[in-house]
């Protein structure tokens, strides 16, 4: 299974609608996540360049760009960033897989 960092940036419109309206707005990412078929395991509001991170585990990357997808053209959300993540246990067999590559490439 593949984890997805998601970043992202709320637009002003909904930050508008979110102060009238306070709430936890984990049961809507979580929904959005499952109806992808992945499974909703974080969701943190940021402060900095990104306004939140959600995180999730699937097992394609076509769920994910699918979510991302939605997201975005929901109008609420801006910049938003998809990252699959990898645990560092897996870096020996892609490095491993970069080694055998070497070579093979030759920049214009």
């Amino acid at each position: 299974m593949a984890t997805f960092a998601f970043f992202g940036s709320y637009t002003s419109d909904a930050w508008a609608h979110m102060i009238k309206n306070p709430t936890d707005r984990t049961a809507e990412i979580k929904r959005l996540i499952e109806a992808t078929g992945a499974k909703f395991v974080a969701a943190y509001l940021m402060f900095g360049t990104d306004d939140f991170l959600i995180i999730a585990e699937g097992n394609d990357v076509e769920g994910a760009a699918a979510g991302s997808i939605v997201a975005a053209s929901s109008g609420g959300v801006k910049a938003l960033r998809t990252h699959q993540l990898f645990p560092m246990s897996e870096m020996p067999k892609i490095l491993e897989k970069a080694r055998a590559a070497v070579g093979s490439y030759q920049p214009a």
